[in-house]
């Protein structure tokens, strides 16, 4: 089977993750929405902010009737907070291969797996960032890094229990899963697709109290998984 076809199978496996980090995404945005209302954005532009994820899922409706006026943020706290919005947006905007790596012969595994998961932390960089613009804590020099990514390690436990979870395409002379142990905890959930041969019980590392491990060739069922 081809490793395309593969990796559509894998990510079907996550698709449960994958709609509900995009729904922590895009009620987050709502929120957002909310915090600016009154700052002169028109409901054209809060729909288009939500993302097409968001359509059908969010009642725009319902959201607004608890936005309350009073709690719009002072202005010097604006451009962070849409700056953010702006972040959550592209997330939302962004299609199932945010979530497949692809390594090629030569690849460090761990640092593209922290790299890309750098990239889908962005989200919980967001929110970080309206709560400290909220609170009047946030200062661009310091915290304007924080958009540009969110390393796993500095994931708190309840993000990390949103991780929508990674498709792993790898040949299998760079298949050495040991190197992601540190990040199979919480709802973490990771699915490697291999071409070619690969060392034999590779994944017998992984096996540990808490963790879930199972190897299938073909298109053998990801149900248990």
């Amino acid at each position: 089977m081809p490793s395309e076809d593969r990796s559509k199978i894998a990510l079907e496996s996550i698709r449960p993750r994958l709609e509900l980090f995009h729904s922590a995404i895009a009620v987050t945005t709502e929120e957002i929405r909310g915090l600016l209302s009154g700052s002169g954005e028109s409901r054209d532009d809060q729909s288009i902010a939500l993302g097409h994820f968001a359509k059908g899922h969010v009642d725009v409706e319902r959201f607004s009737a608890f936005s309350k006026k009073s709690s719009r943020v002072d202005t010097e706290a604006e451009k962070p907070i849409r700056a953010a919005r702006d972040v959550l947006n592209r997330l939302l905007h962004e299609s199932d291969e945010l979530f497949v790596l692809r390594l090629a012969e030569g690849d460090n595994l761990a640092t593209l797996v922290d790299h890309r998961l750098a990239v889908i932390g962005l989200a919980f960089a967001a929110a970080h960032v309206v709560d400290l613009a909220k609170r009047g804590k946030y200062r661009d020099e310091e915290h304007s890094l924080m958009l540009e990514g969110l390393r796993w390690a500095n994931w708190s436990r309840a993000e990390r229990a949103l991780a929508p979870g990674l498709i792993v395409e790898l040949p299998g002379t760079e298949f050495v899963p040991a190197q992601l142990a540190p990040y199979l905890d919480a709802g973490m959930k990771i699915v490697f697709v291999v071409d070619g041969d690969a060392p034999a019980a590779a994944m017998a590392r992984l096996v540990t109290p808490g963790v879930f491990v199972q190897q299938a060739i073909g298109d053998a069922s990801l149900e248990a998984f």
